[in-house]
């Protein structure tokens, strides 16, 4: 899936964050997990959830 936005990861005691602003869907949350080949962005926020936003999803390293 291709998708245009703008995010921007943050780090808060411990735990690593996503934050996705596309154009359908303002303030998209994430929690970052780490997995064997990447990491997993569990949605956490209304706005993440919503039918217009990402939901959860995987994301992996770069080859």
């Amino acid at each position: 899936m291709n998708v245009n936005a703008n995010y921007s990861v943050s780090n808060t005691s411990g735990k690593e964050y996503l934050k996705v602003n596309t154009d359908d869907e303002k303030n998209q949350k994430f929690e970052l997990t780490q997995i064997s080949d990447g990491y997993k962005a569990k949605a956490i926020n209304k706005t993440a959830k919503a039918d217009d936003g990402l939901g959860s999803f995987g994301l992996q390293k770069r080859k």
